[in-house]
């Protein structure tokens, strides 16, 4: 554990508490195959991410690395309608200082299970930039086969509610 997080727990407004907040990433995604294999289509997820230490995510904890759980609901035309995500956020502290991971398994419009992984990169000098845009994959679960691929972003005109979801557990 770093000093930081120690001294971070200590303090009564933080002690042992985690947090939660809510994000809406939106885009598109490309399917690789079928009938509408090439077209851009619409790709947007709302989730809950819950941390159950927010020292730890702040100043890193023991670790190279935060992860939240994340929770909530997948729409990638062609692919899944209103589908139950589960999964982690990551953010990385060492080498990949301000990388975020999002990486969640869902079930498909087919009942084919899924897996998406997407980051987020902050981009010197352009950090708003980095930390908005989203590239993702989504993958079959069992077979790792590339499903589809896109790009998804944070609209800058809901930062306003995603500040506010932010609350202590």
């Amino acid at each position: 554990m770093s000093a930081l997080t120690s001294i971070a727990r200590s303090l009564p407004f933080v002690g042992s508490k985690g947090f939660t907040f809510s994000e809406t990433m939106a885009g598109h995604h490309v399917l690789l195959e079928g009938d509408r294999a090439g077209e851009r289509l619409p790709f947007k997820f709302d989730a809950v991410m819950t941390s159950d230490s927010l020292a730890d995510f702040i100043f890193g904890g023991a670790g190279e690395k935060a992860v939240s759980r994340l929770e909530g609901t997948l729409n990638a035309e062609g692919l899944a309608t209103n589908t139950p995500i589960r999964g982690t956020l990551e953010y990385h502290f060492g080498r990949q200082r301000g990388m975020l991971v999002y990486a969640f398994d869902f079930t498909g419009d087919d009942g084919r299970a899924y897996h998406f992984r997407g980051e987020k990169h902050r981009e010197v000098p352009n950090i708003t930039k980095g930390m908005t845009t989203l590239h993702g994959k989504v993958t079959a679960k069992q077979t790792g086969e590339l499903i589809s691929q896109g790009i998804s972003y944070f609209d800058m005109k809901d930062l306003p509610e995603f500040l506010g979801s932010y609350r202590l557990v």
